[in-house]
C-alpha cells in the first residue's frame, strides 16, 4: 500500500498553536521538485550574468582596452608601429588591479584612445620578471614606455577612468 495523503503537524509561528495540514503526497513533492528547479535556475541565471560581467585580469569582462599578453610580441608591435608601450603590472590576488581593471580599463572611450595611441600590455608580475626591470613598487602600476622600453611616465595605485585619461594624455604630450 503507497502512501497517498500526509499529515504535516507544524507550529503556527503567529497563533503559537499546532496546525494540520494534509494533502496528496505526490503533489507535494512534485511541488516541491517544481520549486527547487526554479531555484536552480535563477541562480544558473544569475551565475551566468555574473560571469558575463566580470573577468580574469588578463582581459576584464567587456574590457575596452586589448590587452596583449605577451612580451615580446609588445615590444615587437611598439617598434614596428612607432607607438608607446602602455604596461599594466598587475596580479591575481590584487583587489586594486581588479577595480582599475572593472572600472578603469573597461570604460569604452578611454579603451579606444588607449587601443588607438598605445600598445597595451598586461603582465602579471607572478608570471613575469619584467617588473623587476621597472623597479614596480606597488601594485597595480601602469607604466608608460617609449618603443625601446624606456620609462615615460607611470600611474601608481587605482585612478578612475577620467583622471587615468587626463594622466595619460599628460604623460603622451613629452613624448
Amino acid at each position: 500500500m503507497f502512501l497517498t495523503h500526509l499529515q504535516i503537524q507544524y507550529l503556527d509561528p503567529l497563533q503559537t498553536r499546532f496546525c494540520q495540514s494534509g494533502g496528496n503526497m505526490s503533489s507535494r513533492i512534485a511541488g516541491a521538485y517544481r520549486l527547487a528547479a526554479l531555484g536552480i535556475a535563477a541562480l544558473l541565471v544569475l551565475l551566468i550574468a555574473g560571469a558575463a560581467a566580470c573577468g580574469s585580469n588578463g582581459n576584464a569582462g567587456g574590457a575596452a582596452v586589448a590587452w596583449l599578453q605577451d612580451v615580446e610580441e609588445a615590444f615587437l608591435k611598439a617598434e614596428t608601429e612607432n607607438k608607446p608601450l602602455m604596461i599594466n603590472f598587475f596580479s591575481n590576488t590584487c583587489p586594486a588591479c581588479d577595480y582599475l581593471d572593472s572600472r578603469t580599463f573597461s570604460d569604452q572611450e578611454l579603451g579606444a584612445f588607449v587601443n588607438s595611441n598605445f600598445v597595451p600590455l598586461k603582465s602579471n608580475v607572478s608570471e613575469s620578471s619584467l617588473h623587476n626591470n621597472y623597479g614596480v613598487p606597488a601594485l597595480p602600476t601602469t607604466l608608460l614606455a617609449d618603443p625601446s622600453g624606456t620609462e615615460m611616465g607611470r600611474i601608481v595605485g587605482y585612478v578612475d577612468a577620467g583622471r587615468f585619461y587626463q594622466e595619460v594624455q599628460a604623460i603622451l604630450k613629452r613624448w
